[in-house]
């Protein structure tokens, strides 16, 4: 876990990430999967409370519950885009010492914990990994266009 493969996979991921949300049609925000799955427009305001949530742990900052999502995508990806950058942009200036110093996180249900920074932005990228993988099925229930991510899709062949 080193700050040189968690910035280039993150730099990598943010692309697909950004054509998977811009895939999703405004008419759509309110679909989901299930009675008890987020709306799409909630699954997508996800990526950008963790940027901020990791930004507030590298900054030993307190926990917050964070802002309401807006009403568009279109805000959404905006905020996302803004947010990825603040965050690389931060721990680009961070020491690898630094991003081994500890932040206090849950380690299992209602059980907090120190865990190294560095740990913390890397779980919190596989996070927004999954909640792509997520993302991409709420496409499907739209009947909207599923991106390539790491492999052709139905909607964007490779052959």
């Amino acid at each position: 876990m080193n700050k040189e493969s968690y910035l280039t996979l993150k730099k990598r991921e943010y692309p697909v990430t950004i054509k998977v949300l811009r895939s999703m049609p405004e008419a759509h925000r309110d679909v989901k999967p299930g009675s008890k799955s987020k709306t799409a427009l909630e699954l997508a305001w996800i990526f950008v409370t963790e940027e901020r949530l990791i930004q507030a742990l590298l900054r030993n900052e307190k926990l917050g519950m964070g802002a309401t999502h807006p009403a568009t995508f279109a805000e959404i990806i905006a905020a996302y885009e803004t947010a990825h950058a603040d965050t690389i942009a931060m721990v680009e200036r961070m020491s690898d010492a630094e991003l081994r110093e500890t932040a206090p996180f849950f380690v299992g249900p209602k059980t907090p914990g120190d865990i190294p920074k560095i740990r913390l932005a890397w779980m919190l990228l596989l996070d927004a990994i999954h909640h792509r993988g997520q993302f991409s099925v709420y496409l499907r229930v739209a009947d909207a266009k599923v991106p390539s991510i790491y492999g052709p899709s139905a909607d964007e062949p490779w052959m």
